[in-house]
């Protein structure tokens, strides 16, 4: 990320579970993605937030809406 993206406004994305769905301890975060978007009203910075449960290492990231 230059200094230029980071004066730029930003929306994060994440889930809006906040625990486990099979042993109800609260996710981590996995993985943070960033992107500079262009659109017609401006550009910003979108921030894809990937959730993990530590338990349920192997394949149970769970996505932003």
């Amino acid at each position: 990320m230059s200094a230029r993206d980071e004066n730029l406004p930003g929306i994060v994305f994440r889930t809006h579970i906040t625990v486990c769905p099979e042993c109800r301890l609260h996710l981590n975060v996995h993985r943070t993605r960033r992107r500079t978007v262009k659109s017609v009203h401006g550009t910003f910075t979108a921030v894809h937030k990937l959730m993990k449960c530590k338990k349920h290492k192997r394949d149970s990231w769970i996505p932003s809406d």
